[in-house]
């Protein structure tokens, strides 16, 4: 990755290339989300996010049942 720890400059290259854009944004989203953390992430990504407390609440428990 050109940009391992700026999720949105990686986001941006990721979908500014010929070929199957949306799909590597989607793939780039979801590996810098993991690996950098919810805070990383701008809020203009998380504002509109449908599903935005479910998904949270489904990291939590994911994030609860690692640590038991």
């Amino acid at each position: 990755m050109r940009y391992p720890d700026q999720f949105e400059n990686a986001l941006i290259a990721s979908v500014n290339h010929n070929g199957d854009s949306d799909s590597t944004g989607a793939v780039t989203g979801n590996l810098l989300g993991a690996y950098l953390g919810y805070d990383a992430i701008p809020e203009k990504f998380k504002c509109n996010l449908e599903l935005h407390d479910l998904i949270l609440q489904l990291a939590d428990s994911l994030d609860s049942a690692e640590n038991e």
